[in-house]
């Protein structure tokens, strides 16, 4: 995958949120996510990450490796940004 593509994604409103969501909460669903952005904007969101590659495909929402790999740079980008 495209370093370009991930930190578009990045930037998209939702990203961090849905995926830190999924992270504190494995095996949540759609819906419970409406607690953090509008079904929408999740809905568009999880499309992208299945085909990213970033959560498994079924009911109960889990992040893949590449999943908690990408949130884990995340989380270190946004570390650098406050102290840095």
């Amino acid at each position: 995958m495209k370093i370009g593509k991930l930190r578009k994604l990045y930037s998209l409103h939702g990203t961090v949120e849905i995926l830190e969501y999924i992270d504190k909460n494995p095996g949540c669903n759609r819906k419970d996510l409406k607690e953090v952005v509008p079904l929408r904007i999740s809905s568009h969101r999880l499309a992208t990450f299945r085909e990213y590659g970033l959560i498994h495909q079924r009911e109960e929402l889990t992040l893949t490796e590449l999943g908690k790999n990408y949130l884990s740079i995340i989380r270190e980008m946004e570390a650098l940004e406050r102290n840095g």
